[in-house]
């Protein structure tokens, strides 16, 4: 995940993308205790419908230091969910 996307993802969280998924895990293996980052990753498990949203939210609420921001992105988002394509590489072959 780059930093843009990352400051994409803190400015509308409701925008969901698997890709974004597996790099807020590895961002929050990385820095357990970055807190937006755990808060961010139980708000895409929960837009997904993830299996791990329950025990993970659980996480969240230990890691956030204010947990109404958690309850405010978790309950008061609006029910608007941006669903985002896998961004996939593509290769552009030169036309002779």
């Amino acid at each position: 995940m780059t930093k843009e996307q990352f400051i994409s993802l803190l400015r509308t969280p409701s925008t969901i993308n698997l890709n974004m998924v597996r790099g807020l895990e590895e961002i929050t293996e990385r820095f357990p205790y970055f807190q937006n980052a755990h808060l961010l990753l139980a708000k895409q498990y929960q837009g997904h419908q993830n299996i791990r949203y329950e025990s993970y939210l659980r996480k969240a609420a230990a890691y956030a230091s204010d947990r109404r921001v958690l309850y405010d992105l978790i309950k008061l988002e609006p029910q608007e969910v941006i669903h985002l394509e896998p961004e996939v590489e593509t290769v552009m072959e030169e036309v002779r």
